[in-house]
């Protein structure tokens, strides 16, 4: 019923602006996909389920290859005036076993003027953040305020309905999910500077309630204080840095709280950090980033005394395989499914590094794009101070690597044809290998 309010909501928005003016569009766009992935025998590892979420699981080599159409209608719709702000973007997709799906881009909104404030509600993505990551997101599913001005941008979230965050641009490659039931709500606030060095910091917490499928409440703690006293706190503090073709980024996380899972208090507090830079001359340009997280802090017989850092938004990686396929997180994440820890392949969430790297190059209508992403999981088992290391012996003899390339025509803003590219591969004891192809037109209708 939320999303149904939201998204009426946001119609009325744009009904409204479309009398006024002519600032919407429609596009409709088509892609094709071909993965294989192969895995071969795999050793066991103490602390890991390698094969878990891979079919066919009884056989001692599994080799799967499948192909995913999508199509998908989009409504783009941007106006100002001085009674009104409306953005954002809408997609309807559907895959070939997939029920049509509303997907939401990265903002879709409506805000009208509250005193010295913008009182929104819908989807608005967070500003206070200084990521490496090009696609790091994060934002309010509700009601928000904000205020810019010349030096500066203040968000509030007043009321986020937190479901992950998902954008269109994450989904494509995956195959559709369902939001858990159960009752959550998150409330936020952050400021940034704007300019050639910019400063971000930002607080946001969440009651998780009953969300997801590992989160209980206290049954008596619910009836007679209204919830069992469930929290996360998220902190961010984050820098960027211009100067002539060069761009610095550096950003720190701090999470802190408790959650009811499996029938289990849990305490959480650990940090992550991310780093990056970019590099561009002319056409030509270089990024790098790169996320490290802390890990679990376990006692002997690896009983957990705390819980490491836990993630929230979409997965700020940009590589079909790690971020879209496989769904590899570096850490504990708070998603669509609620928390979720798993040590695997697929569908991981597991502490470690985890970097990419992507260079762009633009020849008249032509974009080209080649890049690599790397993930390098933390040990899960022996005695672990929870820290944030570096040191060789802190991590597993597992990774895995993924490189591809891209090339895109785009002659204008109406019309691209295009394809990617890219290859898997992984350690002998995880012994797991995977292509992927994806070709794709857009157009604006």
């Amino acid at each position: 019923m939320r999303k149904l309010a939201l998204v009426l909501t946001l119609c009325l928005g744009i009904w409204e602006l479309s009398a006024e003016s002519k600032s919407i569009e429609f596009g409709l766009e088509t892609m094709y996909s071909d993965i294989q992935v192969l895995k071969g025998n795999q050793r066991e590892i103490p602390g890991w389920f390698l094969s878990q979420g891979f079919e066919e699981m009884q056989s001692t080599s599994y080799r799967n290859r499948e192909s995913r159409p999508l199509i998908a209608a989009s409504m783009h719709f941007d106006n100002s005036n001085e009674w009104n702000r409306s953005e954002g973007k809408l997609y309807i997709a559907k895959g070939q076993s997939d029920s049509p799906r509303l997907l939401l881009d990265r903002n879709a909104y409506t805000a009208f003027p509250l005193f010295s404030y913008m009182l929104g509600v819908g989807r608005r993505e967070n500003r206070f953040h200084t990521s490496p990551f090009q696609g790091y997101a994060d934002g309010t599913d509700g009601l928000f305020l904000e205020k810019s001005s010349a030096r500066g941008l203040l968000q509030i979230s007043l009321y986020d309905h937190y479901s992950g965050f998902q954008l269109f641009e994450k989904e494509i490659y995956r195959k559709a999910t369902t939001t858990s039931e159960g009752f959550r709500r998150r409330h936020g606030i952050g400021y940034t500077t704007l300019g050639d060095f910019r400063f971000s910091i930002g607080w946001q917490i969440i009651l998780p309630g009953s969300f997801g499928r590992l989160s209980q409440e206290n049954t008596q703690k619910k009836t007679e204080q209204g919830g069992d006293g469930d929290f996360i706190h998220s902190a961010n503090l984050g820098l960027q840095k211009d100067w002539k073709s060069f761009r610095v980024f550096g950003q720190f996380f701090y999470t802190k709280g408790r959650d009811r899972i499996e029938g289990k208090t849990l305490v959480i507090q650990g940090e992550a950090i991310q780093l990056g830079f970019e590099y561009q001359v002319k056409q030509y340009k270089l990024r790098w980033a790169s996320h490290i997280s802390d890990d679990d802090a376990r006692k002997e017989g690896n009983q957990i005394e705390k819980v490491g850092h836990i993630g929230t938004g979409a997965h700020f990686g940009s590589t079909p395989f790690l971020s879209q396929i496989l769904q590899v997180y570096p850490g504990s994440w708070f998603q669509s499914q609620g928390l979720e820890r798993s040590p695997t392949w697929a569908k991981g969430r597991s502490y470690g590094v985890y970097s990419e790297v992507f260079f762009d190059t633009q020849f008249s209508v032509f974009h080209f794009q080649l890049f690599g992403g790397y993930y390098v999981p933390r040990k899960r088992t022996g005695d672990s101070e929870g820290r944030l290391s570096l040191k060789r012996e802190n991590y597993e003899g597992l990774f895995l690597l993924e490189t591809g390339f891209g090339l895109e025509w785009k002659e204008s803003d109406s019309y691209q044809i295009g394809f990617l590219i890219s290859q898997l591969n992984s350690d002998q004891i995880s012994n797991l290998q995977g292509s992927f192809a994806s070709f794709y037109g857009r157009v604006a209708l």
